[in-house]
């Protein structure tokens, strides 16, 4: 949606709908947290043994929610190959340089090739103050909130999946709304991941991962921690739309394909130079799923099979072993 709204000029509002669900996001998880602590505890016990099976749910409705056969076809056939790749590449090596040269293979490389495929120019953007209705963007940011929960809960599933099952909840919603559910979902993820890593030792994002590697966090670093979530939420906000008043200026005036050539390089070198040449082996293969997907008309979050298959498999020898 944010893609299409840039072709359309109507980049900046797509920035501000986005900036707006993640202030939403990062205020109504904090708001519902006692909530969510509180169910997470009582089926801290229970989850693990049927998360194999939800998520293999989620990945059937991933794949029926193509509204043709032959996308569903295509959609099953893009969740084996990154199902396979995830599991051939997870388990070769340390996980955090095999996911760097994943998720950029599935989700990044694939839009940069397809705009220098189609030749996209930079789109002049309006700077006009548009508004937004307010109760839409306040429902999208109340689910995206229950989203991030979800995605905080269950391993391996993303925003999009989450977002998909919202979808499929309450109906088809506006590309406005969506953008806010999106950002909304993504917040409340990272706030809810930090209650899932002082509660349960249990990491969910990235950013939970590293906080975990420098420090052990008592009560009150954690309630500190909240409120500086809260308080950038409120900077990040209003920085974000400055930002990309600031970036539209910069991007009109640069050639729009070099850029994605360098991103491309760039991204490359990454890939390299912390993976090495296995790491640009599943770069570029990751790279080829993701462009197919992108090519054939299928949504490219049927790569999120390279976590979700891998994660299934964890579980299932769990079960079998007696859980």
């Amino acid at each position: 949606p944010g893609h299409r709204m840039f072709l359309k000029g109507k980049a900046l509002e797509a920035v501000k709908l986005s900036a707006f669900g993640c202030l939403l996001g990062a205020i109504l998880a904090i708001a519902f947290s006692p909530v969510f602590v509180s169910f997470a505890l009582q089926i801290a016990e229970f989850l693990p043994k049927v998360l194999l099976f939800l998520l293999a749910f989620v990945i059937a409705l991933m794949v029926f929610s193509e509204k043709k056969l032959w996308k569903k076809v295509f959609a099953v056939i893009v969740v084996f190959l990154a199902g396979i790749l995830g599991i051939v590449s997870l388990n070769y090596g340390s996980m955090q340089n095999s996911l760097l040269a994943l998720v950029s293979g599935f989700f990044a490389v694939p839009s940069l090739l397809w705009s220098l495929k189609q030749k996209i120019v930079f789109v002049r953007q309006e700077d006009s103050e548009s508004g937004f209705e307010k109760k839409p963007a306040l429902l999208s940011g109340f689910f995206g909130s229950i989203a991030g929960s979800i995605v905080a809960l269950l391993p391996s599933i993303g925003p999009s999946e989450a977002a998909l099952m919202i979808r499929k909840l309450v109906g088809e919603i506006s590309e406005k709304a969506y953008l806010v559910l999106l950002g909304s979902i993504s917040t409340a993820n990272m706030v809810f991941s930090f209650f899932m890593l002082y509660y349960f030792s249990k990491t969910r994002t990235g950013s939970a991962v590293a906080l975990k590697q420098i420090i052990q966090l008592s009560q009150n670093q954690f309630f500190l921690l909240i409120a500086i979530v809260l308080f950038t939420a409120g900077i990040a906000f209003f920085l974000s739309i400055w930002l990309s008043r600031k970036a539209v200026f910069f991007l009109q005036k640069i050639n729009y394909s070099l850029l994605n050539i360098a991103v491309l390089v760039f991204l490359s070198l990454m890939v390299f130079a912390f993976s090495g040449f296995l790491g640009l082996l599943v770069f570029f293969t990751a790279s080829s799923i993701g462009f197919f997907s992108l090519s054939i008309g299928v949504k490219r979050s049927h790569s999120m099979a390279f976590l979700m298959l891998p994660t299934m498999i964890f579980y299932f020898n769990a079960l079998a072993a007696g859980f």
